[in-house]
């Protein structure tokens, strides 16, 4: 029961950084659709970024940095900078949700 509660936790936190669920949702170039989340691990003055989502394995991208002091912001950051970036379409993958 504890592990489920943990991993609710998560994907709220995930959901609200990223303004909602379809938020993190994109199309993959098999067709599949994931929901990704952010990795972050904390680097110098912020935290290094990276995607991740599981489709037939795990797959992961590097994203950047950000450079925000509190776990809320800098997942917040890193959802702006993903689309910033725009890792997604540069993957051949296309948002769900523009």
């Amino acid at each position: 029961m504890r592990g489920s509660l943990k991993q609710k936790q998560a994907k709220l936190e995930q959901d609200i950084a990223a303004g909602g669920e379809d938020m993190r949702q994109f199309m993959i170039s098999s067709g599949d659709i994931v929901t990704a989340s952010l990795e972050l691990k904390k680097s110098g003055e912020g935290y290094a970024v990276a995607l991740r989502f599981k489709s037939g394995g795990s797959h992961r991208r590097t994203v950047g940095t950000v450079s925000d002091q509190t776990r809320d912001k800098a997942l917040k950051a890193g959802w702006d900078l993903v689309r910033a970036s725009h890792l997604i379409p540069r993957n051949g993958w296309k948002w769900l949700r523009p």
